[in-house]
């Protein structure tokens, strides 16, 4: 199997800071230049400590130690995360204004942007099932066209990361970094820090009209 990308967020789109919305939306797309090496080693991993049937999700998982190990072990793994941070605070109104599909599709559209062309030619993205409806990847479609993004990617599918191993991984990275953008604590994206490419938005540029 050739080199496969998987996707998932942390943090939620709300403005509403004062009724749970989040200060940070964090994209984690996470390129896996071995997947079935991945896989193996994932089930070796959950079997070796009686997790055959848990969900690895950051912020489901209450105990530090079972986080420690975890991101301890995607440090052994052949992955390179490209994250994206959005400080949501710092978004001129016009992003505000969006859809929570279009602002969505906007900041992945930044993320897959982040990840050199040639990593992304003729590749997979597996993403987490945000939208049933595929009006997501129709948005998707028509940001890369108006914001002159190379697509790249021969195909962007959407999975339940129940049944996903990669994207339960994207969830990990996303994880710890939204707890050390939103906390300061870098006690858990220390352990991969090595294998993430970070980009925080927004930058010095113009809001899109």
């Amino acid at each position: 199997m050739s080199m496969l990308f998987a996707g998932d967020e942390s943090g939620n789109l709300s403005f509403a800071f004062s009724q749970g919305g989040t200060p940070y939306f964090v994209l984690a797309l996470v390129g896996f230049e071995d997947p079935n090496q991945v896989y193996a080693r994932v089930e070796q991993f959950r079997r070796a400590r009686g997790l055959v049937r848990r969900e690895f999700s950051f912020h489901e998982i209450k105990s530090q130690r079972l986080k420690e190990r975890l991101l301890q072990f995607l440090a052994t793994l052949p992955l390179t995360a490209w994250v994206l941070v959005v400080k949501k605070a710092d978004l001129a109104e016009p992003y505000r204004l969006m859809p929570n599909k279009t602002l969505y599709a906007f900041f992945l559209s930044e993320a897959i942007a982040q990840i050199p062309p040639l990593y992304r030619k003729k590749r997979n993205l597996i993403l987490d099932e945000y939208d049933s409806s595929g009006e997501l990847f129709l948005e998707l479609g028509r940001l890369f066209k108006t914001r002159g993004i190379e697509r790249g990617f021969k195909k962007i599918v959407a999975k339940r990361s129940s049944s996903e191993t990669l994207i339960q991984i994207a969830d990990l990275i996303a994880g710890a970094t939204f707890r050390k953008f939103t906390k300061g604590n870098d006690r858990y994206f220390d352990l991969i820090r090595d294998q993430v490419i970070v980009a925080e938005f927004p930058k010095t540029q113009k809001p899109p009209s």
